[in-house]
């Protein structure tokens, strides 16, 4: 009797284990293709040419997500509240975050402060669950990188061309009559320039942490797209920034 207990004691305990091990491999997935989403929102859904029709109103690709962004943040979290630990220092950088979103972006008395707010909540929490593991950060880095790597591709065919012809009215910018900044996908050459900045490590990352050759190909690749693309858009800002960053 006693066996058949243990035995069940076992079998019980196992279950449980897997269960719990694919509900958190369900909610690193989920909170993967969260962040990419947003990335993917950004870089290729330009606020001021994709709308969409809700209520008789045009909105923009990043606030139609919001909701589903939100939702599914606080779905991932809750599924991985045995593994997360919540910090006073996160609350604070929280906190910061709410503060600076809604004071400097549209400010506080726009309602439209309240969508970067929740993307950057959003976003902190689901950056910590991909870390998790590094197989799920790594797949991260990686899209990432390649996500950067086509906006650089389709900033050098714009500077060939000197002129952005898929997204000039989007962005409300005209061919340069002595040469061209390149803006790739997004709404300004600073602009693009400042997301270059923002992504640049992550080349290095995956050049780092990257252990097969292709991985380590790509990096490199990427590396030197983004480096090309960031002197083409003549930001100085940006070339600052990067600067530091070297250091």
């Amino acid at each position: 009797m006693s066996l058949m207990l243990s035995n069940a004691s076992r079998v019980n305990s196992i279950i449980r284990n897997k269960y719990f091990a694919m509900k958190n491999h369900t909610a690193e997935t989920g909170a993967l293709i969260l962040v990419l989403l947003t990335v993917c929102a950004v870089f290729f859904f330009n606020p001021r040419f994709f709308h969409v029709s809700f209520a008789s109103h045009n909105i923009s690709i990043m606030t139609a997500l919001t909701p589903i962004i939100a939702v599914g943040t606080l779905v991932c979290v809750i599924a991985m509240r045995n593994s997360l630990k919540l910090l006073f220092l996160d609350l604070l950088l929280i906190a910061f975050m709410f503060f600076f979103l809604a004071r400097n972006i549209l400010g506080p008395e726009n309602g439209g402060a309240f969508k970067f707010v929740v993307y950057g909540i959003c976003l902190y929490c689901l950056a910590a669950i991909t870390v998790q593991k590094r197989v799920v950060f790594q797949s991260l880095v990686l899209a990432i990188v390649l996500i950067t790597s086509l906006c650089t591709v389709y900033g050098f065919i714009e500077y060939a061309a000197q002129d952005n012809f898929l997204f000039r009215t989007a962005a409300n910018l005209h061919p340069a009559k002595t040469f061209h900044r390149i803006y790739s996908t997004l709404d300004s050459p600073v602009i693009f320039g400042a997301f270059l900045v923002q992504v640049l490590p992550f080349s290095l990352l995956l050049l780092s942490d990257g252990r097969k050759l292709w991985q380590r190909f790509i990096a490199i690749t990427a590396f030197i797209w983004t480096i090309v693309s960031l002197l083409l858009t003549f930001s100085k800002g940006s070339w600052i920034a990067a600067i530091f960053i070297g250091r």
